[in-house]
């Protein structure tokens, strides 16, 4: 039986809090790192819960695993050490920090290592209006920072914000995304509730365009399946599981758009592993026919390997462009699933085929891809601008052109080599 000691030092230390402190815009700063798995070693999740009109608390989750445990002497056990800072702005174009903070936390090891440390702290947040959150997580034992940002929505009551979700041992979940094995309970601030709504969507969105591609697409009205209710007591649900794939709303109140979303997509999401989906996600590169025939075998596994082992030449190249393909596949799902799946968007699309891109500069209401130097007039520039959309705020729009034509079919070239 693993046998933990619990040896996890909260020191709630506020090293720090300023008002007022001149910084340099978010909107300024290159912000690549964002998307880049392969060079970023620790790797934080969050999550924020409004408590009350003035507070929230922060949660975060490290896996043990992405810390360094060293000693400190010959006769001491394994530790980490790691900081939580944040830094609250008004937006990403703020020159002025609000607020800051900084939280310290060590955990020792004395038999076998947890897999996660999760923990939480508060932080003064007004109601009222919108925010970001600047978070940096940094491994002290490595000396290696991961900075973050999360959105702040405290305008109302009624945003993703002031609900939280607790799994069946009542840990918080950070991912808003489940699968039809898992129960949780949700939690909405206000105690006047007696129970939430929900609009259930089973629609199929289709997946993106390629950039050159300028066709208006036609604005459509999507219509909920069904809407039903769940009771809260005390502010807490009973435990719920989303038994239908589909995008389920949750509601306070049905007049207003505000909302916490939630998703069950196939199985085993954000990874690809049925061939189906296989198929599927690897769209952007194969050709009508190419689709249609693989889509039409009985044997939809055979029909995946074929096409793969046919583009690459042989059995070792398509191993490793299998890897490296469904990889980008994966991260697109972790970053930029909105009201489908992260891979069907224009960011997950122009990240599978191009890659992580060298230069990222994100505001308020887009973000700016360069592929190449930043002041390189030849470099290719993919500007996202964000969309209003009741399912998600992360569902972002690709300015697109023909101009991309060339480089896109260069790109789509180079993978089928």
């Amino acid at each position: 039986m693993k046998y933990y000691i619990k040896f996890f030092f909260i020191f709630l230390f506020v090293l720090f809090a300023v008002g007022c402190m001149t910084y340099n815009q978010i909107s300024k700063q290159n912000l690549a790192q964002l998307y880049n798995d392969t060079e970023i070693v620790l790797h934080p999740d969050y999550l924020l819960y409004h408590t009350s009109d003035d507070t929230s608390t922060l949660y975060f989750k490290v896996n043990t695993n992405e810390l360094l445990y060293a000693r400190d002497g010959f006769m001491t056990n394994f530790s980490a050490k790691f900081v939580i800072k944040f830094e609250l702005l008004a937006n990403y174009e703020a020159k002025q920090i609000i607020d800051s903070a900084r939280v310290f936390y060590a955990d020792t090891v004395f038999t076998n290592k947890r897999k996660a440390i999760i923990d939480s702290f508060n932080i003064k947040i007004p109601h009222g209006q919108n925010y970001v959150l600047r978070l940096t997580a940094f491994d002290i034992n490595r000396s290696k920072e991961f900075v973050s940002y999360l959105n702040v929505n405290k305008e109302n009551d009624r945003s993703n914000q002031n609900f939280l979700i607790r799994d069946e041992t009542n840990i918080p979940v950070f991912e808003k995304y489940f699968d039809g094995k898992q129960s949780f309970r949700v939690i909405y601030r206000k105690d006047t509730l007696n129970r939430l709504f929900v609009k259930y969507y089973k629609n199929k969105f289709p997946i993106a365009t390629p950039p050159f591609n300028t066709t208006s697409e036609k604005s459509i009205t999507i219509y909920p399946d069904s809407i039903y209710v769940f009771p809260l007591h005390n502010k807490f649900s009973g435990l719920i599981s989303l038994n239908r794939e589909g995008v389920y709303r949750i509601m306070a109140d049905t007049s207003h758009k505000e909302c916490l979303t939630l998703f069950r997509f196939h199985e085993d999401f954000p990874e690809i592993t049925v061939p189906e989906q296989m198929i599927y996600s690897a769209r952007y590169l194969t050709t009508r026919q190419e689709f249609d025939n693989m889509m039409i075998q009985a044997n939809k596994k055979e029909a995946i390997d074929n096409f793969w082992i046919e583009l690459a030449g042989n059995s070792d190249r398509a191993r490793q462009l299998i890897k490296s393909y469904y990889g980008r596949v994966r991260s697109a799902n972790k970053y930029f699933t909105s009201y489908h799946e992260g891979w069907k968007t224009d960011r997950g699309m122009i990240y599978i085929i191009y890659g992580a891109p060298t230069t990222v500069f994100k505001s308020s209401d887009a973000e700016n891809w360069i592929y190449g130097d930043a002041s390189n007039l030849k470099s290719i520039n993919f500007m996202f601008f964000k969309v209003e959309n009741p399912f998600t705020e992360n569902d972002f729009m690709l300015s697109k052109s023909e101009l991309f034509m060339d480089s896109w079919y260069y790109a789509v070239s180079n993978w089928r080599r």
